[in-house]
């Protein structure tokens, strides 16, 4: 791996920070990090690398680990750290493999394709607001109408959320990013934002569950399928940060159309 440059030596620049991303247009400022700092650290310890081979040999190597955003983000955010620590993405082997197979038994392809023409009428009904906003006169924004909605309420059909919940799982999805995303410009208030997006999301799958369970119901949603595949075996912090981690899905704003 590239050796990182001695900070304030020569050549090293200022601290990396997200918030100073040009998103439509980053590479000017990752190439002079590339060129000067390419394995910089920045200010809260965190490790920022911007040549490919250090990238890939980071990602493909077993040697690095992926749970350290859980444990650095405030103490005083405790349904954040939780729901992060059970995300696949923050886990390494063996437990990213274990909730990665649950994931996987229960996407199954009667899952995947019973989707379809769902989000056939998503898409269309999408397609006609867009649609309807540009015959009346109306400025139609393709990423706040279409592209940031239809992912949601896709991953909202694939858990099985109802219909009218979806608006506010939109809102608490974007409200999480202000702590786990590293393209989002951080509010002053962010993890506190963050942390009680956390809280009402933990507290609606946990409800979900249970009330799944009570019912004995066997839907063939998302949710249906690892109830029925985990039969006990798994926690519930499991399941709730997995469902959470998928309805998080790219809920970004027309500020974050680059992302």
């Amino acid at each position: 791996m590239s050796t990182p440059n001695t900070p304030g030596g020569p050549g090293a620049l200022g601290p990396f920070r997200t918030s100073e991303v040009h998103v439509p247009d980053p590479y000017p400022l990752y190439r002079r990090y590339r060129e000067a700092d390419p394995v910089h650290r920045a200010e809260d310890g965190s490790w920022y690398l911007f040549r490919h081979d250090d990238v890939a040999r980071v990602l493909t190597g077993r040697g690095f680990g992926r749970g350290a955003l859980p444990s650095r983000l405030p103490a005083d955010c405790p349904h954040l750290r939780r729901t992060t620590a059970h995300w696949m993405v923050f886990m390494d082997p063996p437990e990213h493999t274990r909730v990665r197979a649950l994931v996987s038994r229960s996407f199954t392809p009667r899952v995947v394709e019973s989707l379809r023409p769902r989000i056939r009428q998503l898409t269309a009904g999408l397609v006609d607001g867009l649609a309807a906003d540009l015959a009346g006169g109306r400025a139609a924004d393709l990423v706040d109408r279409f592209a940031a909605p239809l992912p949601i309420l896709v991953i909202s059909e694939l858990l099985g959320v109802p219909k009218e919940d979806r608006p506010w799982f939109r809102g608490r999805a974007v409200d999480l990013q202000q702590a786990t995303s590293s393209r989002v410009a951080r509010a002053a208030d962010g993890f506190t934002v963050a942390e009680a997006a956390a809280r009402e999301l933990d507290t609606y799958f946990r409800t979900e569950l249970a009330r799944r369970r009570a019912a004995g119901t066997h839907t063939h949603d998302l949710i249906g399928g690892m109830l029925r595949d985990t039969e006990g075996r798994q926690d519930d912090d499991t399941l709730v940060g997995t469902c959470i981690h998928r309805r998080r899905g790219r809920a970004c704003r027309p500020s974050d159309s680059g992302s």
